[in-house]
Order: structure tokens, then sequence, then C-alpha cells
């Protein structure tokens, strides 16, 4: 994940010419949050909150899908590997940014002047595919978060908000796995 973060701001500081942080957020979109921003944030959660519980409890036991994938099996955490919680949060903060600053922050806006209207499509789709080595189970429980999230960025010009979404997405689904608040 680290490789994604350091890569997505390389890749803009040398599209840019230019070293500048300010000027390479600029170029991966990563702005303030307006009130209406807030507005999009919130209902781009909840959107993808509740088409991925659909999926979950409704879509995945009828293929026999384990929502959870391989590398959350060890779920609940146990006192042998309660470690994870004190590492998670450098994992977390690399995964959630790195995804976002390398997939909406750089990738997405190249593919929107491309691809145009139907850029956060593509974006999705390829972005699902990366995931395939993560396993199909994977794939089909996040199916929701491929599409949200770059149809939010595409409509909203602001790769912050994906940051948000798939933080605060990603946090309560971790914790609540690794506390065993579901299963």
């Amino acid at each position: 994940m680290v490789p994604m973060f350091l890569g997505a701001l390389y890749l803009s500081s040398r599209e840019l010419n230019s070293n500048n942080l300010k000027d390479i957020f600029e170029r991966m979109r990563i702005k303030k949050i307006s009130g209406r921003d807030v507005l999009w944030t919130v209902l781009g959660f909840m959107i993808l909150s509740f088409a991925s519980f659909l999926i979950a409890k409704i879509i995945l036991p009828i293929f026999q899908i384990d929502a959870n994938p391989f590398f959350f099996q060890n779920m609940p955490l146990s006192e042998k590997n309660f470690w994870i919680l004190y590492v998670w949060p450098l994992f977390f903060f690399f995964n959630i940014f790195g995804e976002e600053f390398l997939w909406r922050g750089y990738i997405q806006p190249r593919q929107e002047l491309l691809n145009k209207n139907k850029a956060w499509l593509v974006h999705g789709f390829l972005w699902a595919v990366w995931h395939f080595p993560m396993g199909l189970d994977l794939i089909f429980s996040a199916f929701p978060i491929f599409f949200i999230l770059p149809a939010v960025v595409q409509f909203r010009k602001n790769t912050t908000i994906a940051i948000v979404i798939h933080f605060v997405f990603g946090a309560f689904g971790f914790l609540a796995l690794a506390l065993g608040l579901v299963h």
C-alpha cells in the first residue's frame, strides 16, 4: 500500500513537474469538503452501506459466497492475534490513502479526459479487476464501492469525498469484524 501512496504522489509531481504538495493535491483533486460535498459524502456512505448490506445478506448467501475476504478469516480477534489491532492503523492509513490517491486522485482524472461521462464505469471496472488477486468473494462483496466512489468523485470533482467514505466504511467494517460485532 505504501508504494501506491508514494507512487501517486510521484506520478502527480512528475506530471506537473513540481514537488509542491499544494500543486500535487490540486492535481489529485484533494480539496476541502464544502457543505454540498458533506451531503454527497453522507449520501454516498448510506448508499454504499445499504447496497453492501443487501449483497452480504441476500445475494452472497444465494451463491454460498462468504462476505469476509480470506484476510479477515481470523476475525473476531482473539487474545492470540489481538496485536493486529495495534498495527492496523498504519496499514489502514496507507490502504485508504494509497488507493484513493492513486485510483481517484491520479488515475480517474486522466480517465475522465478519455472516457468523459462514462469514466466512473470504466474506472470502477478496472478497480474491481485490480482486486481480482484478492479473490472473487472480495470482488462480489465490495462491488458497490467499486462504482459508488468513482461516480461521486467524478460528479463532485473532489477526491476527499472518496477518502472520507472509504475511511469510515473501512473502519466500521474492520472494527465490527475484529471486535465480533458482526459475523
